[in-house]
């Protein structure tokens, strides 16, 4: 299998924080794939909740249905490995995962404890800083996915 990753130390990473790794499998034999080792996360969650109005009372009667999805808000920053260069080969590769019109794989234990996996990005952006050449800032904004399987029955 090919995977295309960034040249960052793993062990490395799981020393300094809890890196999040995105990947994303083209085909079988193809993923790609990306660790991000300086990353904060914010996650939010909204209930979804159906209020009836009824003629002559004050307020709502609410009917508690479940869960909406998870909000998760990444921000982050890609390092160059020397002082002096540009991390422009892992900022392509982020933004070719980021733009991936399909859900992508998720691995780290804070995101993983609310048990999120997949996430589907909404938006993106990268942050340019004067004197900030051989570093990126970025930000990721994103909602969980479950993935479903659809049994079907022969009838």
């Amino acid at each position: 299998m090919n995977v295309i990753r960034n040249n960052t130390n793993i062990m490395e990473c799981a020393a300094l924080v809890d890196p999040i790794i995105l990947g994303y499998a083209i085909n079988e034999n193809n993923r790609l794939e990306i660790t991000l080792p300086t990353t904060l996360c914010t996650v939010s969650q909204n209930k979804n909740i159906i209020q009836t109005e009824i003629e002559g009372r004050d307020g709502t009667i609410k009917e508690y249905i479940g869960q909406d999805d998870y909000n998760i808000e990444i921000n982050g920053v890609l390092t160059a490995v020397y002082n002096g260069q540009s991390p422009l080969t892992d900022v392509v590769l982020l933004k070719r995962i980021l733009d991936i019109k399909e859900p992508i794989d998720v691995t780290n234990g804070y995101l993983n404890r609310f048990g999120i996996f997949h996430l589907v990005i909404k938006d993106y952006t990268f942050n340019q800083e004067a004197g900030g050449y051989s570093k990126q800032d970025f930000s990721i904004t994103a909602v969980s996915d479950v993935t479903f399987i659809t049994m079907l029955s022969g009838g």
